[in-house]
């Protein structure tokens, strides 16, 4: 359990400050391993201060932190001192209630970034109630949602916040995502429930063609897992209780053919004949649905009108343009509470 003394010195209001144009800040992780919830965090960061406004992002637990497995241009805040008059503060959920409560009591303008619904109770981990965390997320001026499901739990797990405070935003698709050469490729990342894929890649022994070949994706920086992306024909996801699930669309929109689990986030975008959901947990028919992807793709799936169709529609809605305009419908809503 965190020292809640310790975090209360970190946040200092001081309302002397000499610039007093809006800035929005993110509170973020000081974790540099591959984490699609940071990345996600940085990447938004960056766009805002692209529409003119300024924001940062800010990590408490090692002030200066700089994540550095993806490229970008975030600004990094350097300084502790927070000033309630102009600073916007956004809060990952798992945060809600480690600094939700102080900014609460300072009067700081705040809003809780749900990345994952199925993370809403890790706000408990830092000593605060149920009842505590839940006065910080009813008195959020606003709440972002990565997805339709992550939206349907929050109302779920707090049915008494107001749903118009609620404010849908995609998460940030790099451009360097595009099919490549395919080759005869089954890519998956092992990090994601690891004894599912272990057991999925043996099932599969009797499946799998001798021109066919089975590719992790681990331990790498971002440019290197699109590159296999690129040249995946099928792509394995092992998605767990995800808010959105990015690994199978960024697969998909590499041209890749998705089979595997939708972690629920990802069930707005698993649409056939890209994306294949299977149940969690159900390793005969993963092994049946991979087996029948590699027929289909000997048989020339991934060039047919429907399947380029699938990938288009979902570049279109998952592209830049529309995380563009949900991030200006945030900064505005941001603006009204000052």
């Amino acid at each position: 359990m965190a020292n809640s003394s310790k975090d209360d010195k970190l946040l200092k209001n001081n309302e002397n400050i000499k610039n007093t144009e809006l800035e929005i800040v993110f509170f973020g992780l000081a974790h540099d391993k591959i984490v699609g919830g940071v990345k996600v965090t940085y990447k938004h960061a960056e766009m805002i201060a692209s529409l003119g406004v300024q924001s940062s992002v800010y990590s408490p637990d090692n002030l200066g932190f700089n994540c550095s497995w993806f490229d970008h241009n975030a600004t990094i805040r350097t300084e502790h001192e927070l000033n309630k008059k102009s600073n916007f503060i956004v809060l990952p959920e798992i945060w809600a209630g480690r600094y939700g409560k102080q900014l609460l009591r300072a009067g700081f303008r705040y809003a809780i970034y749900v990345q994952n619904g199925y993370y809403l109770n890790s706000a408990l981990n830092w000593g605060h109630s149920a009842a505590e965390v839940k006065e910080v997320y009813e008195n959020a001026n606003l709440i972002l949602s990565i997805s339709k499901d992550t939206t349907s739990m929050i109302s779920t797990v707090y049915p008494s916040v107001d749903k118009k405070k609620v404010i849908r935003v995609f998460p940030h698709v790099d451009d360097g995502f595009f099919p490549g050469k395919k080759e005869k490729i089954i890519s998956y990342m092992p990090r994601k429930l690891p004894v599912h894929s272990k057991r999925l890649k043996f099932y599969l022994t009797e499946y799998l063609p001798a021109d066919w070949s089975v590719v992790p994706i681990e331990n790498m920086v971002a440019s290197k897992a699109a590159d296999i992306l690129s040249r995946s024909s099928i792509f394995l996801s092992f998605c767990d209780l995800e808010g959105f699930g990015l690994p199978p669309l960024e697969a998909a929109l590499s041209g890749a053919v998705v089979v595997g689990y939708t972690g629920q986030g990802a069930r707005e975008y698993f649409k056939k004949p890209n994306l294949i959901a299977v149940q969690n947990g159900d390793l005969k028919n993963f092994t049946l649905k991979t087996a029948d992807a590699i027929k289909a793709v000997d048989a020339g799936l991934l060039d047919t009108e429907e399947f380029q169709k699938g990938r288009a529609l979902l570049a279109e809605k998952y592209g830049r343009e529309n995380e563009r305009r949900q991030l200006e419908a945030f900064v505005k809503r941001v603006e009204m509470t000052f």
